[in-house]
């Protein structure tokens, strides 16, 4: 089974569902809030890519460490911090 990102035209309620790929245009969604017909939604996948220490080029800065890197970005607002 696959997810898939279905958004409703009424409302804007966003919703993930996970489907067999065979059987996603086979089926209607509703929104669960209003009752609405929502429209699949196509996005970027997520990726995340392990820390190494050095030059950060989303940053620009140096960091010896994925702390000091989250550190950095939840002080200057860049991520929420803990």
């Amino acid at each position: 089974m696959s997810t898939y990102d279905f958004k409703c035209d009424v409302c804007d309620f966003v919703q993930t569902v996970f489907e067999e790929p065979q059987k996603l245009h086979d089926t209607e969604h509703f929104c669960p809030t209003c009752k609405g017909k929502m429209r699949r939604v196509y996005s970027s996948p997520t990726i995340k890519i392990a820390f190494r220490a050095g030059h950060d080029p989303y940053t620009g800065m140096n960091f010896e460490s994925q702390r000091q890197r989250e550190r950095y970005m939840a002080e200057n607002g860049i991520i929420k911090g803990e």
